[in-house]
């Protein structure tokens, strides 16, 4: 692997680190700014709320830190992408950053926001499921397994264990997507084949700016497209 491909793949695993710590972080600070939160009745979304919450702009400009944390790492998997399929899982997690960063936006209380949240947590699976295709496509089944199950236990989680809260439902789904960032941080994949270290190697920008164009766009549409008709039953 060239060298730019793999200072790019070790900024992704920077990033990757930061996504597992940072929220905690952020949960943390806003509990303490906020007592009267309580975890088996509350959201996480109630430190947003300005009707709840003493401060809710920390928690808010917070989860736009986050959204854009997701955005580099997304890059990264877009651009040491071994085929076609991790790209569109990079461009799938992208988007989730967008709606993670429109969470913060449309903060508890507004009318979208529920569809918003629950948005990010759909993106964020279909992105992990992909790549678990993607790692499959490429012979790794190791690298592909880990994903799919993770991807799995998230809606599994939400049907079968009966949680007393919204927080405790986020917090499940927060750890899952942690699961699969620490994944991602610690795997070392089996050596690329030979095919792959030379596309790896000639890589070029206006490849990936096309590939996170595309992708995007089309993760974009879909995404528009469900809200829409989210709206128009609502």
């Amino acid at each position: 692997m060239t060298d730019i491909s793999s200072r790019i793949g070790n900024l992704t695993k920077y990033f990757g680190g930061a996504l597992v710590g940072v929220p905690w972080v952020l949960f943390l600070v806003c509990y303490l700014l906020n007592p009267q939160w309580v975890l088996t009745r509350d959201a996480l979304s109630s430190f947003g709320d300005p009707s709840f919450s003493h401060f809710p702009w920390v928690y808010n400009i917070g989860l736009g830190i986050i959204a854009v944390i997701i955005w580099f790492m997304s890059f990264g998997i877009i651009a040491t992408a071994e085929n076609k399929v991790q790209v569109f899982g990079g461009t799938f997690w992208f988007v989730a950053g967008i709606f993670l960063g429109l969470i913060g936006y449309y903060h508890g209380g507004t009318y979208p926001h529920d569809f918003v949240s629950a948005w990010f947590f759909v993106q964020a699976a279909f992105a992990i499921t992909l790549m678990g295709i993607g790692s499959y496509a490429s012979k790794d089944i190791r690298g592909a397994i880990v994903p799919l199950v993770i991807a799995i236990l998230m809606p599994l989680g939400d049907i079968l264990i009966p949680f007393p809260s919204s927080a405790t439902t986020e917090i499940y789904e927060i750890i899952i997507i942690d699961s699969w960032a620490l994944f991602s941080l610690l795997y070392k994949p089996k050596k690329l084949p030979s095919k792959w270290e030379e596309h790896v190697g000639k890589l070029k920008v206006h490849r990936v700016r096309d590939a996170i164009i595309v992708g995007s766009l089309s993760t974009v549409f879909f995404s528009l497209a469900v809200l829409i008709i989210a709206f128009a039953f609502s």
